[in-house]
């Protein structure tokens, strides 16, 4: 292994580069992942506040019924219940959560290695500084 020789300020001027450009990854990376988790919960919030307006869930109550009236009706109630739901909401909102996750695998790498410049950064801001 070769033991380079770096002078002081340029390792600081080094360190101080790789921190803010670290630091500004990871901030990207969550500002993303949290504005996508907030339209996504917004979405499901809006879409669950129309089928409780709509009073959807209250069509599932035949399944509390005898066998007979389930056995006969069972298709009709799923469907009608289908075509109440708000479902572009929904498909947007399951959607933009694959998405998040998609992008959190793709990212892994980076992350890894922004987490370990952000430690070695830290190791060496802890460190005590020798002079000469």
């Amino acid at each position: 292994m070769k033991n380079i020789d770096i002078t002081g300020p340029v390792m600081d001027n080094i360190v101080r580069f790789e921190k803010r450009r670290s630091l500004l990854w990871f901030l990207r990376f969550v500002v993303i992942v949290f504005t996508l988790f907030f339209l996504a919960v917004l979405l499901l919030w809006i879409a669950f506040g129309q089928i409780m307006e709509r009073q959807t869930l209250e069509l599932l109550t035949l399944f509390k019924e005898d066998r007979e009236i389930i056995a006969q009706f069972w298709q009709d109630t799923l469907m009608i219940f289908w075509e109440e739901l708000p479902q572009r909401k929904l498909v947007i909102s399951v959607g933009i959560l694959a998405g998040i996750i998609i992008f959190s695998l793709l990212t892994r790498k980076q992350r890894m290695i922004v987490w370990k410049r952000i430690r070695q950064i830290a190791r060496r801001e802890r460190r005590p500084r020798r002079t000469l």
